[in-house]
């Protein structure tokens, strides 16, 4: 992933790719759950489990012969990036972690680590004991949360370049370290 993006594209135009890439994760989750449930509701768990292994040994047995390090990886990436010693700025770990913006990152990756732990976990078996549904139609609605939030992601990232900067459409929830 992080070869994909680094040492293919320049700095300044690595965002749409890194967006793409973890954008994928929702999709293949919208795409490979329902195939998924299919399959264990078929031949079993382990036959699902065996799937993925095979796809991912036939993905492997096609990349490691075509794969290359980019333009922008490797000596290249050294050379963009070297920085004299004396102007790279020292800043103690300790300034770091008590920034406003990693407290606040911090703080938001909690709620979201936690809908996510609770969507890979208890989602599946909510929908198929607890509701009703058979397993096929319980990994199919699996990736139902997947599309709200792109949907949500693709309206709030429009919104702001629409407006031409994106800092201005979450300035109220932004924390500085003179509000801590």
């Amino acid at each position: 992933v992080h070869t994909a993006v680094y040492s293919w594209h320049p700095r300044e135009k690595r965002g749409v790719p890194s967006a793409v890439i973890t954008m994928s994760a929702s999709v293949a989750k919208i795409v490979v759950a329902p195939a998924l449930a299919v399959v264990a509701g078929a031949f079993g768990w382990r036959a699902a489990f065996l799937s993925l292994a095979g796809i991912g040994l036939v993905w492997l047995a096609f990349w490691l012969p075509t794969w290359k390090l980019g333009p922008y990886g490797g000596e290249a990436a050294k050379a963009a990036t070297h920085v004299e010693a004396d102007s790279e700025p020292n800043v103690p770990w300790v300034k770091v972690l008590t920034s406003g913006t990693f407290i606040g990152g911090w703080l938001a990756s909690m709620p979201v680590y936690a809908i996510v732990a609770a969507v890979l976990t208890f989602l599946p078996s909510y929908f198929e004991k607890g509701l009703g549904f058979t397993r096929v139609q319980a990994g199919s609605m699996f990736g139902f949360p997947s599309i709200t939030s792109m949907i949500a992601l693709i309206a709030m990232s429009s919104q702001t370049v629409i407006r031409g900067r994106s800092e201005g459409s979450w300035s109220a929830l932004t924390v500085t370290n003179n509000q801590l």
